[in-house]
Protein backbone atom coordinates (compact mmCIF):
# COMPACT_ATOMS: atom_id res chain seq x y z
CA UNK A 1 0.00 0.00 0.00
CA UNK A 2 2.73 2.14 0.82
CA UNK A 3 4.40 1.65 -2.65
CA UNK A 4 1.45 2.46 -4.43
CA UNK A 5 0.92 5.69 -2.16
CA UNK A 6 4.68 6.50 -3.42
CA UNK A 7 3.94 6.27 -6.60
CA UNK A 8 0.62 8.50 -6.91
CA UNK A 9 2.61 11.04 -4.69
CA UNK A 10 5.59 11.06 -7.64
CA UNK A 11 3.00 11.46 -9.82
CA UNK A 12 1.18 14.45 -8.43
CA UNK A 13 4.43 15.56 -7.94
CA UNK A 14 5.28 15.32 -11.85
CA UNK A 15 1.94 16.67 -12.63
CA UNK A 16 2.13 20.28 -9.88
CA UNK A 17 5.62 20.61 -11.24
CA UNK A 18 4.65 20.25 -15.00
CA UNK A 19 1.88 22.42 -14.15
CA UNK A 20 3.90 25.46 -11.98
CA UNK A 21 6.52 25.22 -14.73
CA UNK A 22 3.50 25.62 -17.67
CA UNK A 23 2.28 28.82 -15.25
CA UNK A 24 5.79 30.23 -14.83
CA UNK A 25 6.43 30.33 -18.86
CA UNK A 26 3.15 31.76 -19.47
CA UNK A 27 3.58 34.32 -17.23
CA UNK A 28 7.13 35.08 -18.51
CA UNK A 29 5.97 34.78 -22.09
CA UNK A 30 3.36 37.24 -21.41
CA UNK A 31 5.78 39.62 -19.64
CA UNK A 32 7.95 39.52 -22.47
CA UNK A 33 5.22 39.54 -25.38
CA UNK A 34 4.65 42.73 -23.33
CA UNK A 35 7.93 44.64 -23.32
CA UNK A 36 8.26 44.02 -26.83
CA UNK A 37 4.96 45.55 -27.42
CA UNK A 38 6.04 48.50 -25.23
CA UNK A 39 9.20 48.88 -27.03
CA UNK A 40 7.39 48.91 -30.14
CA UNK A 41 5.21 51.46 -29.45
CA UNK A 42 7.65 53.39 -28.16
CA UNK A 43 9.90 53.52 -31.16
CA UNK A 44 6.78 54.17 -33.19
CA UNK A 45 6.05 57.32 -31.03
CA UNK A 46 9.70 58.52 -30.78
CA UNK A 47 9.48 58.65 -34.52
CA UNK A 48 6.01 60.33 -35.21
CA UNK A 49 7.68 63.38 -32.54
CA UNK A 50 11.13 63.46 -34.43
CA UNK A 51 8.30 64.04 -37.29
CA UNK A 52 6.36 66.28 -35.83
CA UNK A 53 9.07 68.43 -34.53
CA UNK A 54 10.81 68.31 -37.78
CA UNK A 55 8.14 69.52 -39.67
CA UNK A 56 7.19 72.24 -37.17
CA UNK A 57 11.24 73.26 -37.23
CA UNK A 58 11.15 73.95 -41.60
CA UNK A 59 9.52 76.85 -40.71
CA UNK A 60 11.70 77.68 -37.82
CA UNK A 61 14.87 77.83 -40.17
CA UNK A 62 13.87 80.40 -42.10
CA UNK A 63 15.34 83.81 -41.60
CA UNK A 64 12.90 86.08 -40.61
CA UNK A 65 11.44 88.97 -42.60
CA UNK A 66 13.38 91.93 -41.58
CA UNK A 67 10.74 95.08 -41.36
CA UNK A 68 13.41 97.46 -41.32
CA UNK A 69 14.54 97.05 -44.82
CA UNK A 70 11.40 98.12 -46.50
Amino acid sequence: MSTALAIIGLALAAVWLSLGAFVGFSAWFIGATFLVVALIFALRVDAVTRDILRRRGDGRDRDPENPADD
